[in-house]
Order: structure tokens, then C-alpha cells, then sequence
């Protein structure tokens, strides 16, 4: 059996919206609410992101405080199958067929910690807090915060950013041009991507810093901004100043993760091996995991 290797990334699953001891519970019942619906013969839920994607969970399983399953991409651009000759075919389709893309992630209920198959054909893990937005009907919005390998706690949506230092590549296939326009970025004050499609460029890099005397942090939109890049595959460098910190901090070498390995049935990941290679990642990182949360 062939095999492939993926990335296994951390979150924990958040939402401003509520006091600290009711998110457990809040979080876990938007995902047995909607296991009850799709195993009673209801329709899964479909959510969207800004920018037009959209997506839904399947293969739920919940088994004492841990649910493992996946967010599958909505897709209507079919590929083509090259056969081992060289040669191409249509897929033979079925009118209103669409095409998934999967992240398989496992998430434990008491620490609201989500372990997370990196795909760049498929969804932006930042669809995950928007799936979860919207089984709580836009009551809560939830987000997934990147967790670091130290004590150091950063949350670029309200932390009071001074310096911002970071540099992009270019999008070089259909999958990571995908994931780049799952980022919105038009809600930047700078489309890092845009300029390097106009411009004929192949990197991006960029400095951004306050005055001090008269700006104490830069504007909110770079907070988004870097939350984005954080979980980009295109992100090459990103080091974040904060008013509380003496020296800007390197997020990517921050950044909790390991590389798995995971077995292929033909051209599809085995989902039994995902989900487990993404426990044994967790186990692996459990020090580094608990040390951030």
C-alpha cells in the first residue's frame, strides 16, 4: 500500500462570545446536534466562508469526549484522471454531483483542543470556527487560535500588534491558489497576493510598524491579517511584535506540528489511518500541547 505525508496542526477552539466554563459544553453540543441531525436522515448542514466556499462535517463519531471526523470542501470543478499511459479522462458525473475535499481532525471536548490534517486541496482551518459559527446559528463566533510551544500568549485578533514582519510566496497550483482565496485577503489593507500576480513576482515580503508616540498598535485589520498567514501554506516568514513583549516573536518556528504518515487506498487517504496518525502526532506533542494550553 502506498502511502502520503500530510501535516498534523494544533488549535484550540474559541469564541469571545462566552464565559471560559460554558464553552465546553457549548462547543460539544453543536457537534452532537448535528451527528443527531445527519444520523436521523437530515441533510448536513452546509456553511460559508466569506470569500464563497462552502463545506460540511461528515463522518462524525463522538466516543467519551473525543470527536473524530471531518470538514469536507464543496467542489464543482471536476478534474481529470491521467491513467498511467499519460492519458486523460473525464470523470463520469451524475447532475448535482459535487466534489469533496477533506480535513480529517480529531477534537477533544474537555480541552477544546482540535488536531487538524493540513490539506491545501481542501478546507482553510479557519472554516472550521466558521462551521461551528454557523450549527450555533451566528450566536457565537468561533475561531481556532494556532497554539505556540511556550507560555507565551498570542491572540492576533486582540492582541495590540506593533511591528509586523513577514513574506509570502506565490500560489503555485490549483490547491494552494484555492486556499489563498479562502483567505480573503481583500479584507486587508494590503493584498499581498495580488500585488505579486500584477507585479509578475514570485515572493512577497513586508515590514509594518507603528509610531510609537502617536499609534500604539497597528490597525485591526492586521490582526486578521496575521491570524490568515499563520495557517497559510504560502507564509515563508511572519515575526509579530506586541506592546507587552520586548522582541518580536517567530511564529512559524512557534507553531505546534508534526508530519504523518498516512496509508492511500489507491488515490485516497484511508481515513482509519489519518485519525490515527493524527492521535499518535497528538500523543508525540502532548508536552509541547500542554505547556501552550
Amino acid at each position: 500500500m502506498t502511502t502520503r505525508q500530510y501535516t498534523a496542526q494544533f488549535f484550540q477552539v474559541n469564541t469571545f462570545t462566552l464565559p471560559d466554563n460554558d464553552k465546553i459544553d457549548a462547543f460539544w453540543n453543536l457537534f452532537t446536534a448535528e451527528k443527531a441531525r445527519y444520523d436521523t436522515g437530515g441533510a448536513a448542514t452546509i456553511a460559508r466562508s466569506p470569500s464563497g466556499y462552502s463545506f460540511e462535517l461528515r463522518e462524525i463519531n463522538l466516543h467519551q469526549g473525543v470527536i473524530t471526523g471531518c470538514l469536507a470542501l464543496l467542489g464543482s470543478d471536476a478534474p481529470h484522471i491521467r491513467d498511467i499511459n499519460g492519458d486523460e479522462r473525464k470523470i463520469e458525473t451524475q447532475p448535482g454531483d459535487q466534489f469533496l475535499q477533506k480535513n480529517y481532525f480529531i477534537y477533544s471536548k474537555a480541552s477544546r483542543l482540535l488536531v487538524w490534517q493540513f490539506n491545501l486541496a481542501a478546507n482553510h482551518v479557519n472554516n472550521f470556527g466558521i462551521m461551528l459559527t454557523t450549527l450555533s446559528g451566528n450566536i457565537h463566533t468561533v475561531v481556532c487560535n494556532v497554539l505556540l510551544d511556550d507560555a507565551f500568549g498570542f491572540d492576533p485578533t486582540t492582541a495590540e500588534i506593533q511591528y509586523v514582519d513577514f513574506r509570502v510566496r506565490e500560489p503555485r497550483t490549483n490547491a494552494e491558489r484555492e486556499q489563498v482565496r479562502q483567505l480573503n485577503p481583500n479584507s486587508w489593507g494590503v493584498d499581498p497576493f495580488e500585488t505579486m500576480t500584477r507585479s509578475n513576482s514570485s515572493t512577497f515580503s513586508l515590514v509594518l510598524q507603528t509610531r510609537k508616540a502617536s499609534a500604539p498598535k497597528l490597525a485591526n485589520w492586521v490582526g486578521d491579517m496575521v491570524e490568515k498567514l499563520w495557517g497559510s501554506g504560502q507564509t515563508r516568514r511572519l515575526r509579530v511584535k506586541v506592546s507587552d513583549a520586548t522582541e518580536p516573536l517567530d511564529l512559524l518556528a512557534k507553531r505546534i506540528k508534526r508530519r504523518i504518515t498516512v496509508e492511500m487506498n489507491g488515490l485516497y487517504p484511508e481515513p482509519t489511518s489519518v485519525l490515527q496518525q493524527l492521535q499518535e502526532a497528538k500523543d508525540e506533542c502532548n508536552d509541547e500541547i500542554e505547556r501552550s494550553l
